[in-house]
Order: structure tokens, then sequence, then C-alpha cells
């Protein structure tokens, strides 16, 4: 009989590229994947925070991951996408450069970041990261995004 931490738990990603970088976030925590559309500007919001949407009667803030980790500003192409995600009650829009697809990984392929590899971002937004096809994934930590 094995032990439990020898277990591997397949987990589902939903890869997206941010910048030419490739990041995902597990698919349980996404309630939604759409295209992008337009934005209403919200006066005083943080920098980050693009504006808001109206997404079937609920208002969601909409969050630049690119803003969030200090990258250059967004570029809105056909590729854009809106990942939505559901924090403490509140849907939020993360603005995506382009969905890559969904992608089953096992829990042992999964490593820590090297705090080496942060490049200008705080490595407290990222979570984990696993390599699919000779590229490096980082795994977003929600929690840290919405701080």
């Amino acid at each position: 009989m094995s032990k439990k931490s020898d277990k591997k738990e397949i987990k589902q990603f939903l890869i997206f590229d941010i910048a030419e970088k490739k990041f995902t976030i597990e698919l349980d925590y996404i309630n939604e994947i759409g295209e992008y559309i337009d934005i209403m500007f919200v006066p005083r919001a943080k920098e980050y925070v693009l504006g808001v949407i109206n997404l079937r009667g609920i208002i969601v803030p909409i969050i630049s991951l690119r803003r969030r980790f200090k990258l250059e500003d967004d570029q809105i192409t056909k590729e854009t996408g809106i990942v939505y995600i559901k924090k403490n009650g509140v849907m939020y829009g993360l603005i995506v450069d382009k969905i890559e697809g969904i992608e089953k990984i096992s829990s042992d392929k999964v490593g820590e970041v090297p705090k080496i590899f942060k490049e200008n971002i705080d490595i407290a937004y990222f979570k984990g990261m696993f390599e699919l096809n000779k590229q490096k994934i980082i795994i977003l930590n929600t929690d840290s995004i919405f701080e």
C-alpha cells in the first residue's frame, strides 16, 4: 500500500500569454473565459485596474496583469482575452494577450519558482511552475493578484 504523499494528483490548467511569457491558473479557480470587450474607465482606480464591464448584469472589475506585473502596457489585439475569476464573492476579469489552451499536469511535474527567475516581477504572484513542450510555464497565485 502506498503512502498518501506518493499519490500524484492531476490538475487542469488554463495556459495563456502575457508579454510573450507563458502563465497559467488552475482551472478550478476560473469561472469563464471570454473575448476582450470594451472596458469602461473608472476614475481613481488602482493603476492595474483598467475599469469595469457589465457581464450579464454583473459589474466586473478588469485587471491588467501586464500593469500588475509592472510590464509594458496592454496591446489589445484580436487574440486578447479575459479570464474571469471569482474571489471573495467578487467576479474579476484578467486581461491576457492570448489564450493557449487547457493542459492536464501531474502534481509531481509542478515545482517551486526559483527566486532568480523573477525577472522584475514580484515572486509573490507565483505559485509554482512546470515545463511543457520545453517552455517554462508559471502558475499564478490568484490570492496575490487581487491584494
